[in-house]
């Protein structure tokens, strides 16, 4: 989970939520401050890997570490743009 020990603040929820939607159009994810931390940066992996349309992701200000930057980076391997 996120760093607050629930599923995090509404602004990351929505996006993962989004992301999921196969119909979704979202590929701008400013999540700049979020607190998403590891077990968030896991959650979102999953969505990204659902949604193939992100071209640009902000993290900044998120704790994610080492092993968040690189849970990250493995979803958006398989992303084209």
């Amino acid at each position: 989970m996120f760093e607050d020990g629930g599923f995090g603040s509404s602004q990351v929820s929505l996006t993962v939520l989004a992301l999921r939607d196969n119909d979704s159009s979202l590929s701008v994810v400013p999540l700049d401050g979020a607190h998403i931390g590891v077990g968030g940066a896991r959650i979102l992996a999953s969505a990204l890997t659902v949604d193939t349309a992100v071209t640009k992701l902000s993290l900044q200000d998120n704790n994610l570490g080492d092993d968040g930057v690189t849970i990250i980076a493995e979803a958006l391997r398989g992303h084209t743009t």
